[in-house]
């Protein structure tokens, strides 16, 4: 996939003003953005649309969101997946990774370093091929 081009983000985010502004900034540089909360609507849309990109938040409402991490790599589906998290320990970032993760983002974040690392996976996934 060429990363010039628009591409279709799932972000799965409990913080709605994370959500907001994740939203205007990638809609701003044209490209697709579905925001949920819910780990149960998480699910309904990722078997709904193929998705370019996940962001994940690790501590939902209804869940972890390692469970859904697994569930993906559990189907092999090649989606990266960028797990979003407050949790600074290094033992998280190393169970994510571990378990499939593409990335890792700790909160809070820049915008611009969201970018910049799905354009690193992106570019990864493609030398992959």
């Amino acid at each position: 996939m060429d990363h010039e081009n628009t591409l279709q983000l799932l972000v799965v985010e409990d913080n709605a003003t994370i959500g907001i502004l994740l939203g205007r900034y990638f809609q701003s540089a044209g490209h697709t953005l579905t925001v949920t909360t819910q780990l149960h609507h998480a699910r309904q849309l990722f078997q709904q649309t193929r998705y370019d990109i996940v962001l994940l938040d690790l501590m939902l409402p209804d869940g972890n969101g390692l469970d859904f991490l697994r569930e993906i790599q559990a189907q092999d589906v090649k989606t990266p997946v960028i797990i979003m998290s407050g949790m600074q320990q290094s033992i998280t970032q190393q169970n994510a990774v571990r378990e499939g993760a593409a990335g890792f983002l700790i909160k809070p974040f820049q915008l611009k370093d969201v970018m910049l690392l799905i354009q690193q996976i992106l570019q990864r996934e493609e030398l992959a091929v």
